[in-house]
């Protein structure tokens, strides 16, 4: 659904409670079938999917410094 005027990224994202850790898993784009052109149809075959294993990829967590 990429085009030369926009990108999109699909993740989800945990934020701790103390707000000092966050972690993100990107949706991997090979699980998303080419025919789903727009953020609709992407967005809608995300929610049918979302018990996927292999819909997201690796956690990556980010630490907030203080």
């Amino acid at each position: 659904i990429n085009s030369n005027d926009r990108k999109y990224a699909y993740v989800v994202w945990k934020l701790s409670d103390d707000s000092k850790d966050l972690r993100l898993r990107s949706v991997n784009r090979d699980v998303i079938p080419k025919e789903k052109k727009n953020s609709t149809a992407v967005a809608k075959f995300l929610e049918e999917n979302a018990n996927n294993p292999d819909l997201l990829g690796e956690e990556i967590q980010f630490n907030k410094e203080t």
